[in-house]
Parts: structure tokens; sequence; C-alpha cells
């Protein structure tokens, strides 16, 4: 192309950009010649300036070369980039390369320096700051204060669904011990009341009484004051004897007196709705309330208990049910005896419809210390407890058929019998026991 062809175009190109107000070119001087100056194109903005339609932009004078044909993009501090996708072919001279602007697609900006838009990740140096470690599940906040933190083992912190005072209705899969009642712990946290009546007969071989019976009638409570802590009354009522002295002529020790009054703080420390697994631990005041048979023997007596319940074997037929309860009751003052209870309690739901539930049961009562109220060599532990100072070393275990029956979750019956297997100088040969419980 001829120099003079080249300044046709060149003087055609400027002379859009003059034609807006302001850039005329009449009277101007006279245009440089290309071969030294370098001219002025309107794709791009000037470095520095606006981006100014018509605005010129430095293009070095040169030949286009054919294989140069990289789209470039100028960047506002006046660098060229080429487009994404696109790759550059340099010419033979740095200083006399042509330059091709064509349309394309802009390169993704850099990263922003730390500090502005999202923050610097945090390196780890050794002697520099440490990440906390992570929370072990099960455990308490190590954040919270200690009253936090007993709040959250009582259950306090008022996360619960639950109503105020309603039982734990997690666990309605499991059925409540029926014999050995005054013992015999249900681990779930509950309000409910439960009048029951009791009928023991004494065996006519006891080394003290000739035969006879006891009635017990009275009612059992509780209040669930969260999920996991309630307080109860395991023995509120009345009780009557009718029995004589097992000797000629021996004395009449019938009567009828109000019984011991038993008050127990409850903790369910564990409750997994999952595996339908429940653990608590209480302690049982025994207070000898009464006036009369046996129910006056002097100082309390304090049981710490621990109780399990667990399901199990679940198929379309049915579940079982384990509840469990160990303790040792121990007298404050000595006149009591102490002795260490263990009761077993094994039911089945049948065709896991709630409602019948035939139990079997087994109690284990071994007396480990003397009394030091009446020189006798028989005692029971659980209706009253005498004082007696012969029975250390005496074991009763006892059987106990029964069925609990549900007619819903909030009215339930229950019954069973339980049979001495061990020596008759117990005070239990058998017993008959039925409830009627009322739960919230």
């Amino acid at each position: 192309m001829s120099g003079w062809s080249k300044r046709l175009i060149t003087a055609f190109m400027i002379g859009i950009g003059a034609g807006s107000p302001g850039n005329s070119l009449i009277g101007q001087a006279p245009f440089p010649t290309m071969a030294n100056t370098p001219t002025f194109a309107t794709p791009g903005a000037l470095p520095g300036s606006s981006p100014t339609l018509g605005a010129p932009v430095p293009v070095l004078e040169n030949t286009l070369q054919p294989s140069s044909q990289t789209p470039l993009i100028f960047s506002a501090g006046g660098t060229a980039y080429p487009a994404s996708g696109a790759s550059v072919i340099p010419t033979s001279s740095p200083v006399g390369a042509s330059i091709k602007l064509t349309q394309g697609t802009a390169p993704l900006p850099p990263p922003p320096p730390p500090g502005i838009g999202t923050p610097a990740p945090l390196v780890l140096t050794p002697g520099g700051p440490t990440l906390p470690p992570p929370p072990v599940p099960g455990t308490t906040n190590p954040n919270l204060a200690w009253w936090e933190e007993t709040k959250e083992a009582l259950a306090l912190n008022g996360f619960s669904k639950r109503k105020l005072f309603q039982s734990d209705h997690s666990f309605d899969v499991f059925s409540s011990p029926i014999s050995s009642p005054f013992l015999a712990q249900d681990p779930r946290s509950l309000t409910q009341i439960k009048p029951m009546l009791l009928y023991n007969h004494i065996p006519s071989a006891n080394p003290v009484f000739d035969g006879g019976g006891l009635f017990w009638f009275g009612v059992q409570a509780s209040v669930a004051i969260t999920e996991k802590l309630s307080v109860k009354i395991d023995k509120l009522g009345g009780i009557s004897m009718s029995t004589t002295i097992n000797e000629p002529g021996g004395e009449d020790l019938s009567g009828s007196s109000f019984s011991e009054f038993w008050l127990t703080p409850q903790w369910t420390f564990l409750r997994n709705d999952r595996t339908q697994t429940v653990m608590a631990t209480g302690l049982q005041i025994q207070i000898p309330a009464g006036s009369d048979v046996g129910q006056n023997s002097g100082g309390a007596t304090l049981n710490p208990y621990y109780s399990i319940a667990q399901n199990f074997w679940r198929t379309s037929y049915g579940s079982i049910n384990f509840m469990g309860t160990i303790g040792v009751p121990i007298s404050i003052n000595g006149n009591r005896t102490t002795y260490f209870n263990t009761n077993l309690h094994v039911d089945y739901d049948v065709a896991n419809w709630h409602k019948w539930y035939p139990t079997f049961e087994m109690n284990i009562m071994s007396f480990l210390g003397n009394g030091s109220v009446y020189d006798i060599n028989t005692n029971s532990g659980d209706l009253f407890n005498v004082g007696a100072t012969q029975v250390k070393g005496l074991t009763n275990l006892t059987l106990a058929p029964g069925l609990r029956y549900k007619f819903t979750e909030n009215f339930q019956i229950g019954g069973a019998c339980e049979f001495l297997c061990t020596s008759k100088r117990s005070m239990e040969d058998f017993r008959f026991m039925f409830d009627f419980i009322v739960r919230y």
C-alpha cells in the first residue's frame, strides 16, 4: 500500500472521531507522517483517560502480520491481554509488532488481596495461632459455667417440647414393674399416680410369726419436673397385720398403722430414644413414720440405687423390654437392718401394640447388717424394717409372673403373684398385688 493510501485511510478514521462536537479538524496542522509517528484508532481508550467514543488509542506503524490474529483486550491500565481461549503468536520484532483489535472475552480478574473481599485464610505456623479442638460427642460444652452445665444435665435449659410436668413419652414402649413395688424403680421421668393394693402371706414356718397376713393399701406418685429430673413418693398409705407369736399361747400382734413414708428424687442421666435406652440414679429416703406394725423402728434409711431400661429383639411379633434396679438401703443410726436388693423385670410387648405385656420378675434381698431393735431372726425389708438383730447373711429370692394392660398410655392396670423360693425365715411366703396407673 502506497504512503498516500495510508494517509487517506488514517484521515478518514480520525475524521470519524473528529465528527463529534469539539473535535473539528478545520484549521489544524497537517497530519504527521506515519512513518515516524504513531497514529490513533478508536477501538479502545487511551490509558488514563475516560472511555469516550472516538478517543484515540496508539497503534504502532507496521504491516499487519497474517499469523498474528490473536484478539487482545485493553485493560484500564493500558496493558493488553489475550482474550479467553486465544493464543499469542509473536512477531519477528517486538518494536514493530502489529496489534489487531478484535472483540473477545475478558479474562477473569485476579483474586483480591488479603483484607479486601473474603478474609485471608488462617495460616497455622509453629508458635502461632491454633484452632480449637472439635467438641467430643456426648460431652458438656466446656464454655458453660457450672450452673449452665447443671441445667443441661438436668434438662432445665427449656429446649424440650414437652408440656410442664408431662411424662417423658419418648419411651412408651416400656411397662413399669409390678412386684416388689417399693424397691423396683422405673428409670423414666414420669408424672403419675398409682393406687395399689398388696396382700402378703406370712409362712407358718416362720420362727417368730405363726402365719397370718398383711395388707398394704395406698398410693405411689411421681412428678416429672423435666425429662431427666423427677420426684417420687414410693410409699404412702396404711398397713394392717393379722398374726400371732409362733409359740403356745402366743401374743396377738394384729394391728393397723400408717405405713412408712418413702420419698425419692431421681435423675435420669441417660435417655436415648433411638436405641430405647434409659438409665437413672436416685436416693430413696425411707422414713419410719408409723406408730405400730413395725413402722416405727426408729431412724431413717437411705437407699442409693441405679436403674436401667432397655428395649431389644424387636420383630413384627413384638419386642422384649428389660428393666432392672440395684440398691443398698443403709440405716443412718444402725437401728434398722442394712440390705442389698436387686429387682429384675422382663416383659413382652405383644405385636408391638403397646397394650398387652406379659411379665416375669425376680427379686433378691440379701441382708448385709443387723439392726438393734428386736432380738429376732426374721425381717421384711420393704413392708417393714423392724431392725432384727439376727438376720445378717439371710437372702430371700422371689419370682413373680404377672400381666400389665394399657387401655392407653394414660390408663393402665397390672397384677402379679410373687412366690418365695428360699428360706421360710422370710416374712413373705407369697404376695398378690394390683395397681392402677393414671399417667400424664
